[in-house]
């Protein structure tokens, strides 16, 4: 299983973007065999990116279509209240500190879903978040 970090569906929606083409295959790949996974949050990310971004604006009509494409084929993963309070509560012994912690709430959805694979552009952001979690960038995981 290969967990998608909200970064690549991004680019996977703009055209223009410069890793377009990479996000795409490694989506279109995740679509033919099924093994592919993302975070309700990455969903929630990928939607605000996409209705925010000042050029190539999508409109939120637009925004919620690619996601419900996007949700058709991944496995949606969320984490319940008892699992968010257990991560924060092993944060400080990770040494997680500020904003990580979103990194952290993404690396603990990818354990959860069973993925051994995080495709992100920003693999330091994630290195050592989950013990036994391969971070790798798109191209390298096609």
């Amino acid at each position: 299983m290969r967990f998608f970090d909200s970064n690549v569906l991004v680019a996977g929606a703009f055209e223009d973007h410069d890793r377009f083409e990479d996000a795409q295959a490694i989506l279109e790949s995740a679509r033919k065999k099924g093994d592919g996974a993302t975070s309700a949050h990455a969903l929630a990310e990928t939607y605000a990116v996409l209705t925010g971004q000042s050029r190539n604006r999508f409109p939120p009509d637009a925004a919620s279509r690619y996601v419900d494409d996007v949700s058709s084929y991944l496995k949606v993963v969320a984490l319940s209240g008892a699992e968010m309070v257990a991560l924060l509560r092993n944060l400080g012994a990770l040494g997680v500190a500020g904003g990580r912690v979103y990194d952290a709430i993404h690396a603990r959805a990818a354990a959860k879903s069973g993925a051994s694979r995080f495709v992100t552009w920003n693999r330091k952001d994630f290195a050592g978040l989950e013990p036994g979690l391969a971070i790798e960038a798109p191209q390298a995981t096609r």
